[in-house]
């Protein structure tokens, strides 16, 4: 056959086959058989017998040929040869998925048996830097068997340290040999969460910086606004945070505004595995004068107004004052506007009372604390202190043209020298302000939100009051008339005026208590006691005499369309006193009773009733 095509010979190739005309024996098995000869297509030289190369059975070429040794025509005998076409398995190319912190599934897959039963399946896999062809028993090698013949597998591998590159193979065997893939080379995820550097815009960072520490402090000065960090991973692929935003390890973080006092900055490193998480805390001071909050406006009227606010912190040690200032114009300053200070200083809520303020006039409060870093102010509050309403001539006053802010009150004071039909009548705003008429005491006697009342009122002093609850400034005018006087008139009618005991008999007259004026009114009654000659007494149904006679005495409400209410009196002369020896001595006696409104006591009437013995 030399020649024409190489010549399949049964032996197994080894490596130390030469090309010698010695036919040595090969090993028992192997992944090469032998070709001798040469083939047609070949130089002279490899035409020879002894001429010996390989390939694999499987291989298939139009040089390469065999020859039937015996055995051709009938069936085999023990002495035939007979030609064993098995070979190793084939596998084909692995794959690593599934990357954890220092693991990983590896898969395979034995894509042909070469003919012969799988006896054994799996992976070989080695550190990369060690070994990067790993084969089993070779240098580092590890190997991890997989139950099963062909198709695909797979298995976890763990323990592989941690993002250290490692390459594996899949491998299968039957009893023709080993096969194994191409390599494959892949790098677990790593657990490391470290910063391997932290760097900062201003101050130092204490204690200085270390991987395993995770808190720092930081003390910047009063005029540091803003902040920033410039963090870098100690491991390729780890993530970063800085306050809840996304980073670039290397880069440096967006400012952070840093307000008096603590600013907390927080750095998370997130490792390639997403589980591993470090949070590095900075707490940056900033040194400053002390806040405050709670602005309040407790309560105003006349000239005096109560307010209180609340230092809520100072940065910089002890509040040593602490009060309110006050200008006609926004945003006053201590030094520059009047201070109302309070009497202790330190940290908590406070109240002060700005007296003596002039009437009628918008003034803008702030609050302010000191400490050694300077003065702080709150936020500001305004008001209008009140307003006296000169009435003028003929009791007719106006306010025009008068601005009030939202959710602002503000107040006017009137006196009143006698009772009154008082008119109010508000115009210019349109809706949202709402008025409201008050006493003496403070009692709301009356509310409108059409912007007009209309009430009688006693002499006396009121305040009217006006609140802003439109949510935006409004301007006004108010107009107010008083000029309309009232009556308060008690009156008492007794009938008859005249009265004669005869023969010392009891006698009687009756008292008729109206309302005359135009409120309605309770009436007190005050009358005349009896004397040593004349027992007298008060009835109305009931014996009234002692409450009359002390001044005591009070109808019912009387409004000016009633009746009135009767009191009956009654005279009854003292015949131990009046008659000597069955003769009557002749004696006047005079009862005089008095009505007075309750409503304006200086309001009264009185009559009288004249007793007289015969």
């Amino acid at each position: 056959m030399a020649g024409n095509v190489w010549e399949w010979c049964w032996d197994w190739y080894d490596v130390s086959y030469t090309n010698g005309v010695t036919d040595p024996v090969g090993p028992e098995s192997g992944t090469n058989r032998i070709l001798r000869g040469g083939g047609w297509f070949n130089e002279p030289e490899y035409v020879r017998c002894a001429y010996r190369g390989k390939a694999t059975p499987i291989t298939r070429f139009s040089g390469y040929g065999f020859r039937s040794a015996k055995g051709l025509w009938g069936a085999p005998t023990s002495a035939d040869v007979v030609i064993d076409t098995r070979i190793a398995p084939t596998v084909g190319s692995p794959s690593a998925a599934s990357l954890t912190a220092n693991g990983a599934t590896l898969g395979g897959e034995v894509t042909s048996d070469g003919g012969a039963a799988i006896s054994e399946r799996g992976f070989v896999h080695a550190v990369t830097s060690a070994n990067n062809d790993p084969v089993i028993g070779g240098p580092g090698v590890i190997k991890v068997v997989v139950a099963g013949g062909t198709g695909p597998f797979s298995t976890v591998v763990s323990g592989l340290g941690n993002a250290v590159a490692h390459t594996f193979k899949a491998y299968a065997m039957n009893e023709k040999g080993v096969a194994y893939s191409s390599p494959v080379s892949f790098v677990p995820l790593g657990n490391n969460a470290d910063l391997s550097s932290l760097t900062i815009s201003d101050g130092t960072l204490s204690p200085g910086f270390a991987a395993n520490i995770l808190a720092y402090n930081v003390t910047v000065g009063s005029e540091v606004g803003s902040f920033f960090v410039t963090p870098t991973v100690a491991e390729s692929g780890a993530t970063l945070k800085v306050n809840g935003t996304s980073l670039v390890s290397g880069n440096s973080s967006s400012p952070a505004t840093l307000n008096v006092g603590s600013n907390s900055i927080l750095v998370q490193v997130t490792a390639q595995n997403g589980s591993d998480v470090k949070t590095y805390t900075l707490n940056v001071f900033r040194p400053g004068p002390p806040k405050l909050t709670g602005t309040t406006l407790t309560s105003f009227s006349g000239n005096d107004a109560v307010l209180g606010a609340t230092v809520s912190e100072s940065a910089s040690g002890t509040v040593t004052s602490r009060g309110f200032v006050l200008a006609t114009a926004s945003l006053p300053t201590v030094g520059s506007a009047t201070s109302f200070t309070a009497s202790t200083g330190g940290l908590g809520s406070f109240s002060v009372t700005a007296s003596g303020l002039s009437s009628g006039v918008r003034y803008f409060a702030r609050p302010f604390a000191e400490n050694q870093d300077g003065i702080g102010y709150g936020n500001e509050v305004s008001f209008t202190t009140d307003t006296p309403v000169n009435l003028g001539v003929g009791g007719v006053g106006q306010v025009a043209n008068r601005e009030i802010q939202a959710g602002e009150i503000q107040r006017f004071q009137l006196t009143l020298d006698s009772a009154k039909a008082l008119e109010l009548l508000l115009s210019g705003a349109g809706s949202g302000l709402q008025v409201r008429l008050r006493n003496a005491s403070g009692v709301v006697l009356e509310t409108s939100v059409s912007g007009g009342i209309s009430r009688k009122v006693l002499s006396g002093s009121y305040t009217v009051e006006i609140e802003n609850t439109s949510g935006e400034p409004k301007t006004y005018t108010f107009d107010l008339d008083a000029s309309n006087t009232i009556s308060v008139t008690p009156v008492v009618t007794l009938s008859p005026t005249s009265l004669i005991s005869k023969k010392l008999k009891p006698v009687s007259s009756t008292a008729t208590i109206r309302n005359a004026g135009e409120f309605p009114d309770k009436l007190r009654v005050t009358a005349t006691p009896g004397s040593r000659d004349f027992i007298v007494s008060y009835s109305n149904g009931g014996n009234i005499t002692a409450a009359v006679v002390a001044g005591i005495h009070e109808t019912g409400t009387l409004e000016s369309v009633d009746p009135g209410s009767v009191v009956r009196i009654s005279v009854t002369p003292n015949r131990k006193t009046l008659n000597k020896k069955g003769k009557i001595i002749r004696k006047t006696f005079t009862i005089q009773m008095t009505v007075a409104s309750q409503l304006m006591t200086t309001n009264s009437s009185a009559g009288s009733v004249r007793i007289s013995t015969k």
